[in-house]
């Protein structure tokens, strides 16, 4: 059975190792214009219980482990490879490339004994050893498209041609077909898992563009997918990240084993692969905030969240003693931090590894259990939930749902949204269902909507009516808790509307000349209406409809880190009349109680005369 064949099924690519010897390096002494080698590189400005804290020159564009030293990539038009020591910030060695060059490049390549990458000026592969001296250029093969990669033993240089993909051997300087293949637009972009297979990026003649792995041994097709495939390896371990909805999950394993799935529980803002971890980044109000995940265990193994407002994680690795490198953009410039895990380790027993299933074929029993959850808690709260299949049993005529299979992330959205739905008050819901025939809240994977309808491309809410049932659509994990409050609200609305006069004068709450676009495709220009403390609006989608723009100022109230929004004499003003309306609609004015929409008023309600 051939070994590839587990993951050709799950876009997820499997290889071995190869032997490598040590290349010789040249006499030469480094080039003139490099730094000075004893010149110290990083700055120490401050370190905390688990975090050390270094400053790096601005011209730093990114940085790659290189035993245990580190290669900085420095200059964005000239880039200057600086080799540095951490443990002492002395500048080990330099070379200048001559060109612009970055840790992304995918023609950078890391080799047993020093490092090559392709100078796309001069059309040559170019090799250093490792103390950056450089070792020889390869030429150019004849008939070159895009960029050649070179093997991390120096051996092989795999290049693609208009009609084949090709293998030079470096030593006898004789290319081998590896195999024939002709698109209209094709060229290497990725040599994976250990020199044992190529990523090939192709463009069809109708534009589609696709990504082809070939074994770099026989240049057998190992999988042809639409679209941009992008698995990272370390060793022989992949990891591929996707997107659930609108949650991240990563594709991981080693061997001829089916992958796993990684599934976190805290939302990913960016991630990076580090071998058998994953490390994700979340924002919580102002701050940054670090999960590690363990890939053998599945366990959330080490949390950080004291990086200040601004900083963005350009790039992260880790070093040989297991700490971890984070290169980062912040206020005070490029900063490169060094946090060690194991100062902040987490108790969590939970796995977050679960087997991969598919659309094709879900796992139905735990389905099931999500439908059975799903009906418990539509009797507690008055209202029917649905899921899986059942939630797209009906659509609206504007938008196409898409239903989904993924039994963890349904069972997440129910118990996220039995807790949203536990802050309103007992009885409301009931007390809105029975003012239409019901009201039914479907969990979705995904809303997509059409320009031709007039509803915007893709939607993390929606809310429609048959007949007089309502209908409120949630896709998972886009924000789901502001688009449960900005639907339900709409819903609430419409009672509202009928009985109480808290919005009789709704349009006198705007400012003066403002008119709303009734239209959701508007192209009104927001600035005037959203200055900083005198917003009028909580942003440019509340211009569209009084009705959105009421169900906005729901939302905002109702989450969490909005408190300056509501510092605004107009937002003020547009809540109290939104809290009077549902006191007055749902017969609440008696109630001593502060609700959860009522969190941002600066009088509470039950102190009017």
């Amino acid at each position: 059975m051939n070994r590839f064949l587990p993951l050709l099924l799950t876009l997820v690519l499997l290889c071995g190792c190869a032997a490598q010897e040590p290349v010789p390096a040249p006499d030469e002494a480094l080039p003139a214009k490099v730094r000075e080698q004893a010149a110290p590189f990083m700055e120490f400005v401050e370190e905390s219980r688990s975090v050390a804290n270094y400053g790096l020159p601005e011209e730093v564009t990114g940085f790659l482990p290189m035993g245990n030293d580190l290669l900085f990539f420095c200059g964005e038009d000239a880039t200057v490879l600086t080799l540095v020591d951490p443990a002492s910030h002395q500048t080990i060695a330099a070379y200048e490339t001559g060109m612009a060059l970055t840790a992304k490049n995918g023609t950078v390549q890391l080799l047993n004994h020093g490092l090559s990458y392709f100078h796309g000026q001069t059309g040559e592969t170019v090799i250093l050893d490792p103390s950056l001296l450089e070792v020889c250029r390869i030429a150019a093969p004849e008939d070159l498209t895009g960029m050649p990669l070179l093997s991390r033993d120096g051996k092989t240089l795999y290049y693609c041609t208009p009609s084949a993909i090709r293998a030079l051997d470096t030593g006898s300087g004789i290319s081998r077909v590896l195999r024939e293949i002709s698109y209209p637009v094709q060229g290497l972009s990725g040599l994976l898992l250990e020199d044992s297979v190529l990523r090939l990026s192709v463009t069809e003649a109708n534009g589609t563009w696709r990504t082809l792995f070939l074994s770099c041994e026989t240049g057998q097709l190992l999988g042809d997918y639409e679209g941009n495939i992008l698995p990272e390896t370390i060793g022989q371990r992949y990891c591929l990240r996707q997107q659930n909805g609108g949650q991240a999950t990563f594709l991981f394993g080693t061997g001829g084993e089916d992958p796993m799935m990684l599934k976190p529980w805290f939302a990913v803002e960016d991630s990076f692969f580090l071998g058998n971890q994953v490390l994700t980044t979340s924002w919580n109000q102002d701050r940054m905030e670090l999960q590690l995940y363990s890939l053998d265990s599945g366990m959330r193994i080490a949390f950080f969240g004291g990086f200040p407002a601004g900083v963005i994680i350009r790039d992260a690795a880790q070093g040989s003693d297991g700490r971890i490198w984070l290169l980062c953009d912040g206020r005070d410039g490029t900063v490169l931090y060094h946090w060690d895990p194991d100062k902040t380790k987490v108790e969590d027993s939970t796995s977050y590894i679960s087997p991969r299933y598919t659309r094709q074929e879900p796992d139905l029993d735990a389905l099931a259990a999500c439908s059975l959850y799903a009906r418990e808690l539509s009797q507690r709260h008055g209202v029917d939930i649905l899921v899986y299949t059942d939630a797209v049993a009906l659509e609206p005529w504007d938008y196409e749902l898409e239903y989904e299979y993924d039994a963890p992330t349904l069972y997440q959205e129910l118990e996220l949204l039995d807790s949203r739905l536990s802050q309103y008050p007992p009885g409301l819901l009931q007390t809105l269902s029975a003012k239409f025939t019901g009201i039914k809240i479907c969990i979705v994977h995904k809303i997509q909507g059409s320009p031709e309808s007039g509803s915007v491309e893709i939607a993390n809410g929606i809310q429609f009516w048959n007949g007089y049932e309502a209908y409120i659509v949630l896709a998972a994990g886009h924000d789901t808790d502001r688009a449960l409050y900005h639907e339900l609200y709409h819903l609430m609305d419409t009672v509202i509307l009928t009985q109480s006069t808290a919005y009789d004068q709704w349009d006198a709450l705007n400012p003066a000349g403002f008119q709303y676009a009734y239209s959701y495709n508007h192209t009104m220009n927001a600035e005037d209406w959203l200055q900083a403390g005198w917003d009028s609006f909580p942003d440019s989608y509340a211009l569209s409809f009084p009705t959105e723009d009421r169900a906005r100022v729901m939302e905002y109230a109702m989450t969490a880190g909005n408190e300056a929004l509501f510092l605004s004499p107009y937002l003020q003003a547009k809540l109290r009349q939104l809290c009077i309306g549902i006191r007055e609609a749902f017969q609440l004015e008696d109630s001593p109680e502060v609700f959860l929409w009522e969190q941002y008023l600066q009088k509470p309600l039950y102190d009017d005369p």
